[in-house]
């Protein structure tokens, strides 16, 4: 907080907005990339597994697999099972 407050005071110092703007807009670019980070990596088998059956009543069968994890090949799902 206290950079934030160190940029809008030098934007409020020089009657624009331009810096204060610029520190957000790169936290937001920042914080974007993480999260493109986190939602890209790739589940194991087992992971896939265990978050499955960690949201999912058993019994459960190879449709139900697939409605819950779209981008996975049917081959892979039924290696899963």
């Amino acid at each position: 907080m206290h950079i934030a407050w160190y940029w809008l005071t030098a934007s409020d110092k020089e009657g624009k907005s331009t810096r204060f703007i610029e520190y957000m807009l790169s936290i937001i670019d920042k914080v974007l990339d993480d999260l493109l980070q986190a939602t890209s990596k790739r589940l194991t088998q087992v992971q896939r597994i265990q978050l499955f059956l960690e949201q999912v009543k058993s019994p459960f069968s190879r449709k139900d697999y697939l409605q819950h994890f779209k981008d996975l090949s049917t081959a892979s799902a039924s290696r899963d099972q």
